[in-house]
């Protein structure tokens, strides 16, 4: 499994595993990116939050709001960061790489 840095606007480093589009993740909580390669260069395309990494991008993707972008927008992996804790600290991580990149699919 490899593994990717992502730094948020602060400026703090993330290090998320990354999976194929359609493997099967974890069932922890956390930050995810839906990533696309370009000359083996991770792209992210979307970042999100969940409570369960299984629900949101596997077993229930289908109903994921940006599906058809992320779909459209070529996203053949994900890469996930387990966050264990309070809601308040995932979605402090999320802001803080949204913050910093500039996403296809991402409407905020």
């Amino acid at each position: 499994m490899n593994i990717i840095t992502a730094t948020g606007e602060s400026g703090r480093k993330y290090e998320l595993k990354v999976y194929q589009i359609n493997s099967i993740p974890p069932k922890s909580s956390g930050i995810y990116i839906f990533l696309k390669t370009i000359n083996s260069i991770p792209h992210p395309i979307y970042i999100g939050e969940t409570q369960n990494f299984y629900n949101r991008i596997y077993f229930d993707f289908e109903n994921h709001q940006q599906r058809g972008c992320i779909k459209r927008s070529g996203s053949t992996h994900v890469a996930i960061l387990e966050v264990f804790g309070s809601d308040q600290k995932r979605l402090d991580i999320e802001t803080d790489l949204r913050r910093n990149y500039k996403t296809t699919c991402n409407l905020q």
